[in-house]
């Protein structure tokens, strides 16, 4: 009810409407409403939907909604970064607890780190996506929830005051008896024993709602690490009067009150012991235990990367709606078209299948032709290789048409062509959350075949660069904002291979002859069957043409013969070339063990960068390969079959490779095929896992024509531009 004595304690509204509140929301919507037409009794004369300010205050709600969901997908990527290489962490608990409540629960949270992780990481999950289903400035935007979170609407309190740590127990269990459904409480260790009396209430009240209490121990309280404190006083001073890390268990507590308690270690035990707490209807405690000292650059470093992820996202949008021909500043596209192509191959492909397979000397493709609305235009290529694509060249092209009949609005939908949101060369889940929720992909991830994924991405990155740019110049992946636009010779480690051009020009129909440049070094490659002084010649004049490395073909001889054949080679091209060459080997899997071993121990002198696929059962050989003769190897076929394998159980490929990132495999590099992993984002993905564990990618072709090439040598080049940045980074730290 409207009433005048509702007073602004703060002084600062300028305009005190005192009126119902459906008659302000009525209000609100008519003048909100962007049909230019007067009402009923002639008060508006005109509508603020189809204002200019209008349409600059929509750019900006959709700006924001850009940096926010990809500063959501960074933080989402940097947790999963932490839980790969240390397991459990402080964030990831807020984060489970939140995301996971079941629905009819509350929410109790303690104070100090608790409620701050809460407040910064909820709710990341569902706001990765920043889908716009039409084009005018007003549009709303489509949000998909993701997982079981509590969501909007879930009951949350927590304890403020001078002595904010006590009593928080008992307010939890007196919180969940008012409300009358049960609540999970997270709270700290220094917390947790500041009311342990606390546990009574639980064991003491039969036929109250249950209360689950997750303690984080980390050994003190946490949250003053990050305050200047940290830094003035010494270590020990410091743990005894503000860390006071507390000296008592908690499963003892628990088992003196008769409150149930689980102590997991690992995010999966995590989820299986909330999920039994939740699902048990009792009162019980889950601890967790996590590091004090790593959490702080954690956050640090978590912190570090959504910061740089929303700046790239908000250089990309300035740029666009500077550049756009759109209203709203947001590209769209105006054309998408398929045409077929067939190139005589002047080699057979050196891969087992492909030598076996492509015997007609040519090779048969797809070009996707994609023009934006502001002329900006972009080529992709489908052209799957028998014996690597598991799709054929037919099936690719059929695909492909229709993804660009969804492209440029061709289905019949009347909507025009899909907008081209600017930050969708940040990948990390933007792609994928684009062409769900925009293009209308039905998962993406698993519908729409690797090459032809290749291609749609290829085609939309490239027109989304600035023209006469490459697309390495809009490939950030989270590197400085600063470095966008700049020549530079890759001296990183990701190369491409099979021929690509060092200089790699624009990517467009409107490339400057004259513009800027990026340049990747690249594998030179030397077939097998010649001898070894043969061999040794040609690697020479590779070197005097500016190759630092060079991979020799190995295994096409036959048995333990053959590999001493190829290591004698080897020596001889190291004697020729001397220590400074990089030399690779690539086996195709076409060894057992004990022919690996033969040519591994005549190696092992040589200072090989690695060996590719050196046996046919890397599961259960590789690692006795590398533990035998300490030469290191790179995945290939492996990663491929990973891809495969991850697509048909709906996980990341991450995921199915983790187990050969383990040192006794002895693992130095991933080589990426980005048009058989199923496109750049995927690719970027599976680098960024590689490296988070020290592990090398190299991105290679299958053979396409040299729009792929181009596409992958960028992919390269943009890949090695974030490791630079990354490691200065560390350095800098």
């Amino acid at each position: 009810v409207a009433s005048e004595r509702r007073a602004d304690p703060g002084h600062c509204v300028s305009l005190h409407v005192a009126c119902d509140v459906p008659r302000v929301a009525e209000g609100l919507a008519r003048l909100l409403d962007d049909v230019d037409s007067d009402s009923a009794d002639g008060r508006y004369d005109g509508r603020y939907g189809a204002s200019e300010n209008a349409r600059s205050c929509a750019r900006f709600k959709e700006t924001l909604l850009a940096c926010d969901a990809a500063a959501s997908r960074e933080a989402c990527a940097a947790l999963g970064d932490v839980e790969a290489a240390e397991g459990i962490s402080e964030m990831a608990v807020a984060l489970a607890v939140t995301e996971n409540l079941p629905p009819s629960a509350g929410l109790f949270i303690g104070n100090s780190m608790p409620i701050r992780d809460v407040d910064m990481l909820s709710g990341i999950l569902s706001r990765r996506t920043n889908t716009e289903k039409t084009g005018h400035p007003g549009a709303n935007t489509s949000r998909r929830t993701l997982g079981a979170g509590a969501g909007p609407g879930a009951p949350v309190c927590a304890n403020r005051g001078a002595s904010g740590i006590d009593g928080v127990v008992s307010s939890a269990a007196g919180y969940a008896a008012g409300l009358g459904r049960p609540v999970t409480l997270l709270i700290g260790d220094v917390s947790f024993q500041h009311d342990a009396n606390g546990l009574l209430l639980l064991r003491e009240r039969p036929g109250q709602p249950p209360v689950t209490v997750v303690v984080v121990n980390n050994g003190g309280g946490g949250i003053f690490s990050f305050l200047p404190v940290a830094d003035q006083i010494d270590s020990g001073s410091f743990t005894k009067l503000f860390a006071t890390p507390p000296d008592v268990s908690r499963r003892g507590l628990c088992d003196a009150h008769r409150v149930a308690h689980s102590h997991p270690s690992t995010p999966e035990a995590l989820k299986r012991a909330l999920d039994a707490a939740w699902s048990e209807g009792r009162h019980s405690v889950v601890e967790v235990t996590t590091s004090r000292a790593r959490n702080l650059e954690q956050h640090r470093a978590l912190q570090a990367r959504v910061a740089r992820a929303a700046a790239c996202a908000l250089d990309l949008r300035t740029r666009a709606a500077s550049a756009s021909a759109s209203s709203s500043g947001m590209p769209r596209v105006a054309s998408a078209s398929v045409r077929g192509f067939e190139l005589p191959m002047l080699k057979k492909p050196t891969t087992t299948e492909g030598e076996a397979k492509e015997t007609a000397g040519t090779r048969r493709g797809h070009l996707l032709r994609v023009q934006l609305d502001d002329g900006r235009v972009g080529w992709g290529e489908a052209s799957p290789l028998p014996g690597l694509h598991a799709e054929s060249t037919e099936d690719a092209g059929a695909q492909l048409r229709a993804m660009a009949a969804l492209l440029d609005g061709g289905d019949g939908g009347g909507g025009g062509g899909a907008p081209a949101p600017p930050e969708l060369p940040l990948l990390g889940g933007a792609v994928s959350e684009w062409l769900r929720g925009v293009v209308g992909v039905v998962d993406p991830d698993a519908s729409l075949l690797p090459s032809v994924r290749f291609a749609v991405e290829s085609a939309v990155l490239s027109a989304l660069a600035s023209p006469g740019a490459p697309l390495a110049d809009v490939l950030l992946f989270g590197s400085s904002v600063e470095r966008r636009g700049t020549s530079k010779t890759n001296e990183g480690a990701s190369k491409t291979n099979k021929g690509a051009s060092k200089t790699i020009e624009g990517g467009g129909e409107s490339a400057d002859p004259t513009s800027r440049s990026s340049s990747v070094e690249i594998n030179a490659l030397i077939e097998a069957g010649l001898t070894p002084s043969a061999a040794a010649a040609e690697a020479v004049e590779l070197v005097r043409r500016g190759h630092g490395c060079v991979k020799l073909k190995v295994a096409r001889g036959e048995g333990s013969a053959g590999a001493m054949e190829d290591a004698a080679r080897l020596r001889a091209i190291r004697t020729a070339v001397g220590p400074d060459v990089a030399l690779r080997a690539d086996a195709n899997r076409r060894w057992s063990l004990n022919d690996a071993l033969s040519f591994g121990l005549q190696c092992a002198e040589l200072d090989l960068e690695y060996v590719e696929e050196p046996v046919t059962d890397p599961a259960n050989n590789l690692a006795a390969f590398h533990c035998t003769t300490g030469v290191p190897v790179a995945l290939d076929e492996t990663v491929d079959e990973c891809a495969v394998s991850a697509k048909a159980a709906g996980t990341a490929i991450e995921r199915a490779l983790a187990e050969y990132f383990e040192p006794t495999f002895g693992v130095a590099a991933l080589v990426l095929k980005p048009s058989v992993l199923g496109g750049l984002e995927a690719t970027a993905s599976c680098a960024a896992a590689a490296r988070s564990r020290g592990v090398n990618v190299v991105v290679t072709t299958a053979f396409e024509s040299g729009v792929g090439v181009a596409t992958c040598a960028n992919l390269a080049a943009a890949m090695d531009a974030a490791a630079e940045d990354a490691a200065a980074a560390a350095r800098a730290e």
